[in-house]
């Protein structure tokens, strides 16, 4: 979920000014110690991807596999979503 903050600056002629940004929230999730050891040697074995860490490959495989399911059939997603078949 994301929130908007306002933070205030004050610029060169000494005005004050509100930019608002958006303010990600995150949770944590477990996974097991052998998956996350494998996600490091992707990153460290496949530099050309350019994940930064574990969380932004995590992220990134949760987004497409999200847009995988989006874009199924329904019928589809009612017998394969979280049996563990790709």
């Amino acid at each position: 979920m994301e929130h908007t903050c306002s933070i205030y600056i004050i610029n060169m002629q000494k005005r004050i000014l509100r930019v608002s940004t958006l303010v990600r929230r995150y949770v944590n999730i477990k996974i097991p110690e052998e998956l996350a050891h494998e996600i490091d040697r992707i990153i460290e074995g496949y530099q050309k991807l350019s994940y930064r860490s574990r969380a932004e490959f995590v992220v990134e495989a949760i987004r497409n596999r999200i847009l995988d399911i989006a874009s199924m059939p329904q019928h589809e997603t009612e017998s394969s979503v979280g049996s563990g078949s790709h």
